[in-house]
């Protein structure tokens, strides 16, 4: 690449000289520099179809790549997982913060069951953060990692249910 000016100066100031340089025309050859600039996407940018499609491709032809459109597959398998699972983990701390609704019987256990429920919400939100940072490891870790949210919103739904009392009435 090359780019030619035409008819100017180029000024050059030091501390207390200035060098003035006038020309008709001057061509600077580019090809040597790189650029600095982004040639594609970032992954956050990227499309979560694209993401899971090139994560299925992964999983189906294991032994032949460990990249998938020029991106590391823990990379793409992390972005993911903050795509479609930490939002499991909202809906798990507002079971949790729902539970405040179901009070001990005696007053002098009020206090404990409170803070009880905010260590809960606080381990949960722990938990959530150290597993992102075991995604794409084995297979099987990321079954667990991902199903493990699930399973606690099921879990801890019913646990709500049966302490509520909840009955639906039928005839």
């Amino acid at each position: 690449y090359k780019i030619k000016l035409l008819n100017g100066s180029i000024a050059n100031i030091n501390n207390k000289n200035i060098y003035n340089i006038n020309f008709n025309e001057t061509e600077y050859d580019l090809s040597k520099f790189t650029t600095k600039t982004i040639t594609h996407q970032k992954i956050q940018e990227i499309n979560s179809l694209r993401l899971l499609n090139c994560l299925f491709e992964h999983f189906k032809n294991y032994k032949k790549t460990n990249k998938c459109e020029e991106r590391k597959m823990k990379s793409i398998s992390q972005e993911l997982f903050k795509r479609f699972v930490v939002p499991m983990y909202i809906f798990i701390l507002s079971l949790v913060s729902s539970s405040l609704v179901i009070k001990p019987k005696k007053n002098l256990y009020a206090k404990y069951y409170k803070f009880s429920i905010f260590i809960l919400g606080f381990m949960i939100m722990i938990i959530s953060q150290i597993s992102f940072k075991f995604v794409s490891e084995t297979k099987n870790l990321d079954l667990i990692i991902i199903s493990f949210p699930i399973i606690m919103i099921f879990f801890y739904y019913f646990f709500l249910y049966s302490k509520t009392k909840f009955k639906i009435k039928t005839r």
